[in-house]
């Protein structure tokens, strides 16, 4: 239930930052990098799309509030092998994402009147859409007891070449367990897997702002 309660909340906010005094609004395109700590797979080297809508209600002169919402592919995949002799073990998981980030604006440019740099950090919470596993048993079945609902904690910087386009690197890392192996057991009463997951991902995004 706490779970839904955020969910609509974030859903609202977009009412509270239209009416703010001034807003803007951004197209975002980009990348995920992710893995999933547990599953025995070291390396971010699941990539995954990371696209979507946002808008930001401008709090002063350097600081802001924004929601994002976004489609955003995430998981973790072992190293692709140069013959592919080896079956690469997969876990793909799509979500849809709200991040809600504060934002500091520095280094002005007097020229063209706007910040270069914007510094990020908030809370995002994910609900997942779908998933899938490929040849990484014991998860080929267990994707069924993966978590619907996710919140992450983010950190991010933004560098706008021009008072429209913008570049951006951000790390993001759940709160909350993708898996609980504490409560999936066998008949034996054992963890069906001998480790939690938790999931996180660095993204790579171009912004459009308008």
């Amino acid at each position: 239930m706490k779970h839904l309660f955020v969910f609509f909340a974030l859903l609202s906010l977009p009412c509270f930052l239209w009416g703010q005094q001034r807003f803007e609004g951004r197209v975002i395109v980009g990348l995920n990098a992710s893995q999933i700590q547990g599953d025995d797979l070291a390396g971010y080297n699941k990539a995954g799309l990371r696209a979507g809508l946002g808008v930001s209600a401008v709090l002063g002169e350097r600081t802001s509030l924004g929601l994002n919402m976004l489609f955003s592919q995430r998981g973790s995949s072992s190293p692709l092998t140069r013959n592919n002799s080896v079956p690469r073990r997969l876990v793909q998981l799509n979500y849809v994402e709200l991040p809600l980030l504060f934002s500091l604006a520095d280094w002005w440019d007097e020229k063209q009147s706007f910040y270069h740099l914007a510094f990020q950090a908030g809370l995002s919470y994910s609900r997942l859409i779908n998933s899938s596993v490929e040849f990484f048993p014991p998860f080929e079945t267990e994707k069924e007891n993966f978590a619907q609902n996710d919140l992450s904690f983010s950190l991010g910087v933004t560098y706008y070449a021009n008072p429209h386009w913008g570049f951006s690197a951000s790390y993001t890392r759940s709160i909350f367990l993708l898996y609980n192996n504490k409560k999936h057991l066998n008949d034996n009463g054992a963890p069906i897997y001998a480790s939690s997951m938790r999931a996180y991902f660095i993204s790579f995004e171009v912004q459009y702002k308008f």
